[in-house]
């Protein structure tokens, strides 16, 4: 079986598999979701691949 390095690309099941900390922000993104005052757009943003 080959092993790999790094973060595997599929959805979390459990919280205890969030590895990159990211409950906070996800937090966050749905607090201002439900509250903010539509319509509303929201794009995320980041570095994506290999450098």
């Amino acid at each position: 079986m080959k092993k790999y390095l790094g973060m595997p690309d599929i959805p979390m099941s459990k919280e205890s598999e969030d590895y990159l900390d990211t409950k906070k922000y996800v937090t966050g993104l749905v607090r201002f979701v439900e509250e903010c005052c539509t319509p509303m757009s929201i794009a995320l943003q980041g570095d994506w691949g290999y450098r």
